[in-house]
């Protein structure tokens, strides 16, 4: 039986949320990005393949255990995990947008906040461009949400057949290959944001994690099985780290990242690499990763307000500015998980499911 315990995903989500707050620190104040761009360009994708282990572990995992996932009760517990939070943190950055304009001495017209609220509460913030947009950090969670609604369509097939549940995942997964790649050629003339092209983006995360939590649940029983018989196991694995290496600028990373960890944890958690990634920092951060996401933004214009932003122009005040916005912005985030997300996780817990780093939505 395989372990109910995956807590190496938390400290990924933590190392992941950490990048991205760097990142946007650097990007807001100084306007440019840095040479961390590169690990903060990984954050995002990473939260993606996290997101696609940690969901599909616990479906997985039901499974071997011959315990049917109840699929409206999983969707409702996903709804109440990542949609209370999101809403709340929503409404604070619209009464944010709404008081800046009004110190601008613009008030916003009546068409202006339908299309903002509208557009927000249903996630599809990114179909309309920053006019609509309260938080620009809020579109991976519109590309989480999507996630979902493929997951729920290949889970209802394979419901009535487990075959056409398989080829219409798998065809999503090569359409959203052929999709990216006549876009970066040119050959598909939308917008970034569009609500068509972010998806097919990052699908192959998502298919990354997925297929690494079907190993982590079958390891033990594929432990029986000679070299040849194991390979049919590792192949949609392997198809997918390929797919990202090929479709991803930093595909190479996030697939050698996620292997990396899926391994440590198979192979037990007293080595010392386990150890120094699963640390009780990256942990802490990694618990409290969608909370710190849906909030850093607060810390951040919270800051500039005290004119952090000409400061950072120094080299001295620079580093000090820059080590206080992520202290108020990690600490913001650790208050709204205790006062927000964390009474809405609580209010449903899930029983008799394994316990793995929470599926929560990303940044």
């Amino acid at each position: 039986m395989p372990s109910k315990d995956i807590r190496i995903m938390d400290a990924l989500k933590g190392i992941a949320i950490i990048n991205v707050l760097v990142l946007h620190t650097f990007g807001f104040y100084t306007g440019k990005l840095p040479i961390y761009q590169f690990f903060g360009a990984m954050a995002v994708p990473l939260f993606f393949a996290v997101s696609g282990f940690c969901i599909c572990y616990g479906i997985f995992y039901s499974s071997f255990a011959g315990k049917p996932t109840d699929w409206k009760i999983f969707f409702a517990r996903r709804f109440h995990r990542i949609y209370p939070p999101y809403i709340i943190a929503v409404v604070l950055f619209f009464l944010k947008v709404v008081l800046i304009e009004s110190l601008k001495g613009r008030t916003l017209p009546a068409w202006e906040i339908g299309q903002m609220i509208f557009f927000n509460t249903t996630l599809l913030q990114v179909v309309m461009g920053d006019i609509t947009v309260v938080n620009p950090a809020f579109w991976s969670l519109c590309v989480e949400m999507q996630f979902y609604v493929v997951v729920g369509l290949v889970l209802l097939l394979r419901k009535y057949s487990k075959l056409a549940g398989r080829l219409v995942g798998g065809l999503l997964v090569l359409a959203s290959i052929t999709v990216k790649f006549l876009y970066d050629t040119g050959h598909v003339p939308l917008a970034s944001g569009t609500w068509f092209i972010f998806f097919p983006n990052y699908v192959n995360h998502f298919a990354l994690g997925a297929a690494l939590a079907w190993i982590a649940i079958h390891r033990s029983s594929m432990a029986t099985l000679s070299p040849l018989q194991r390979l049919p196991h590792f192949l949609p694995a392997v198809l997918a780290c390929l797919l990202l290496i090929v479709s991803e600028r930093y595909g190479w990373c996030i697939a050698l990242v996620m292997v990396f960890s899926v391994t440590l944890e198979s192979a037990g958690q007293g080595t010392i690499a386990y150890k120094a990634i699963n640390n009780p920092v990256f942990r802490f951060m990694g618990i409290r990763s969608y909370s710190i996401y849906l909030v850093h933004g607060f810390g951040i214009v919270a800051m500039s307000v005290f004119g952090a932003r000409q400061m950072a122009a120094h080299p001295l005040l620079g580093i000090l500015c820059l080590v206080a916005t992520w202290l108020v912005a990690i600490g913001a985030g650790w208050l709204y998980y205790i006062f927000v997300e964390k009474k809405f996780v609580n209010r449903r817990k899930p029983t008799g499911t394994p316990v793995v780093a929470s599926p929560s939505a990303v940044p």
